[in-house]
C-alpha cells in the first residue's frame, strides 16, 4: 500500500492525490479531459505552460471560462508591464480584458522586436563584412614566363631566383639578334 509521509505521521494517500500527482507529473500529455470540472485538476492547471493550457483548453472548450485567473497569472509573470494593467482592472478602471488574448498579443510583439532586433544585427554584420573586405589588402602577384615560374609553395629564396631569372631573359637581347652581330658594344 503506498504511504505518504506528513510530518511524523504516516497516512495512506487518497486516490484523488495519487491523480493529481500522475496529472501534475504528465500534463505535457493532457488533451482531453471530458467532463472533468476544473475544480478536480487544479494544480495541473496551475503548473501548465502557456501552449499547455491553450492546448487543453483547445480539447475541452468547457473550462475555458474557468482558466482567465490562470492566464491572468501567466500574463503577470511573463511581462511585466501587464501588471499595471491587472491593477486598473482591481481598481475598475479597466473592464473586459481577456487575458488569454493579452498574453498572446504580448507574446507576438515580443517575437516581433526580436525578428526586428535579429535583423538589425544581421544588417550590421553584413556592413561590418563589406567594410572589412573593402579595406582588405589585395596582393596581386606578377605573372612570370614559363621559364620562371614558381610553384606553389616555394620558399623565398627560390621565388627571388626565379623572379632574377625572368628579368635577366627580359634584358637579353632575343636570340636572332645576337645571330647577326645586332648587339651593341655595351651589351657585349
Amino acid at each position: 500500500m503506498n504511504r505518504l509521509r506528513r510530518g511524523h505521521q504516516l497516512g495512506v494517500v487518497s486516490l484523488k492525490d495519487l491523480c493529481q500527482r500522475a496529472l501534475r507529473a504528465n500534463v505535457h500529455r493532457v488533451r482531453y479531459l471530458g467532463c472533468v470540472p476544473q475544480h478536480l485538476v487544479p494544480d495541473m492547471l496551475d503548473q501548465c505552460t502557456a501552449e499547455q493550457l491553450d492546448r487543453i483548453e483547445h480539447y475541452n472548450p468547457h473550462i475555458k471560462h474557468e482558466t482567465d485567473s490562470l492566464w491572468q497569472t501567466l500574463c503577470t509573470d511573463k511581462y511585466p508591464e501587464l501588471r499595471t494593467l491587472h491593477e486598473n482592472i482591481e481598481n475598475g478602471t479597466v473592464d473586459g480584458v481577456v487575458w488569454r488574448e493579452q498574453y498572446w498579443a504580448m507574446r507576438r510583439k515580443t517575437e516581433e522586436r526580436a525578428q526586428q532586433i535579429m535583423q538589425r544585427v544581421r544588417n550590421k554584420t553584413a556592413e561590418v563584412e563589406r567594410e572589412r573586405s573593402a579595406r582588405r589588402v589585395k596582393v596581386a602577384r606578377p605573372s612570370m614566363r614559363s621559364s620562371g615560374r614558381v610553384t606553389r609553395g616555394a620558399s623565398l629564396m627560390q621565388e627571388a631566383w626565379a623572379k632574377t631569372r625572368a628579368h635577366m631573359q627580359m634584358l637579353e637581347p632575343p636570340q636572332a639578334a645576337r645571330e647577326y652581330g645586332c648587339v651593341g658594344p655595351a651589351s657585349r
